[in-house]
Formats: C-alpha cells, sequence, structure tokens
C-alpha cells in the first residue's frame, strides 16, 4: 500500500509537467515584426532619443564620481527604453537599435534638450567602492 501512497503523491506534479510539455508541443511561434521603414526608424531614433538628458541624469544620481558606470548605467536604461519602445510599436528590436546609431552618425533631429553624446569616457577604476 505504501507504494501505491508514493506513487500517487506524484501524480499532480506528473499531470502539471504533462499539460506544460502538451501546451509548449502545441505553441505556434509569434509573428515576427515587419522590417522598419525610415518613418519608423526615425520615429524610433526620435522617442529615445529625446529623453537622453533624463536618463544621464538618472545614471549621474546612481554613480556620481565613475564615469564609466554612469555611462554604462545611461546605456541600459537606454536599452529598456528602446525595448519597451519595440514592443509597443511592433518593431524589429534590431531595427530600433540601428535607428539609435544611424541617428546619432547622421545627426538626425531629436526632442532633446542638449546635444547628444556621442563618446565613452574610458575604464578606469572606481574612486570608492
Amino acid at each position: 500500500m505504501s507504494e501505491r501512497w508514493a506513487a500517487a503523491r506524484f501524480l499532480p506534479l506528473a499531470t502539471v509537467c504533462a499539460l506544460a510539455i502538451g501546451r509548449v508541443v502545441v505553441a505556434s511561434v509569434p509573428a515576427s515584426a515587419p522590417p522598419s521603414d525610415e518613418a519608423l526608424r526615425r520615429t524610433a531614433f526620435r522617442a529615445i532619443a529625446s529623453k537622453e538628458s533624463e536618463l544621464r541624469g538618472l545614471a549621474a544620481n546612481e554613480f556620481p564620481t565613475d564615469l564609466w558606470s554612469r555611462d554604462d548605467d545611461f546605456h541600459q536604461r537606454e536599452l529598456d527604453r528602446a525595448s519597451d519602445w519595440a514592443g509597443v510599436h511592433h518593431a524589429r528590436m534590431g531595427d530600433v537599435l540601428s535607428a539609435i546609431d544611424e541617428g546619432l552618425r547622421e545627426g538626425w533631429p531629436h526632442d532633446n534638450p542638449t546635444p547628444l553624446v556621442v563618446t565613452t569616457p574610458p575604464c578606469r577604476p572606481r574612486v570608492i567602492y
């Protein structure tokens, strides 16, 4: 009797696992976003670049003495913003990141109150740990 009881204890877990595996097997791949046209790429750049000063300010609060870490923090925030924008507008992430790069290189118009930063500070040991 104890052998049956031991096997019966795992029945709910086995059922849930079987259902999960079945769901994975029959699931379909989500539709891929179409390639972005020039207008969408410029819109993405403007939307993301318009918040650069704000995002850099937040990063400066996190790393007041370490310029490289500050820049790294800014780029993580920029990536999060780009990912959110791509999801909302059903755009490919690669197209949005490419638009940021192209917009910086070609000087596309943006709504940021200050010029965009196109350099990266050198990585040096932190002043404080």
